[in-house]
């Protein structure tokens, strides 16, 4: 019998898978010779990690009672996490070391781990079943 993973450890793996995704992503592209889509990505990826970490580790917070309270506490968590996400954009428009659009794909690479996570265990039960396991 498994237990079912904790928050903390989905959001470890999630974080980690995330940030190696775009360190993987920014090596393919500086062997290709794109130095500055590697940092983008690279930049993007640890801030979008930085991100969910940080989003994870705040949830709880957020609950409260009154609706009122639960209501600001959610709003200035996203609206600061907001602002953290426009620093890599803002470093990314100062300095040419960095490319815009490779920072900003950067920042969804969380997004788009979770969705293939999500998307590779709904064919691997799919795929179970039509075997008969």
């Amino acid at each position: 019998m498994t237990t079912a993973p904790t928050l903390h450890k989905i959001q470890r793996s999630y974080s980690s898978k995330a940030f190696a995704l775009a360190v993987f992503a920014g090596l393919i592209a500086l062997v290709l010779g794109h130095k500055t889509v590697c940092r983008g990505l690279v930049l993007g990826g640890f801030f979008s990690s930085l991100n969910f970490i940080w989003m994870a580790r705040t949830l709880h917070k957020n609950l409260h009672t009154d609706r009122v309270k639960a209501s600001f506490s959610a709003f200035r968590n996203l609206f600061f996490r907001y602002l953290f996400l426009a620093v890599p954009v803002i470093i990314a428009i100062k300095f040419q070391r960095f490319n815009l659009v490779a920072t900003i794909v950067g920042l969804f690479v969380v997004q788009i781990v979770i969705l293939a996570d999500h998307l590779y265990q709904n064919i691997s039960i799919k795929t179970s079943f039509f075997q008969g396991k």
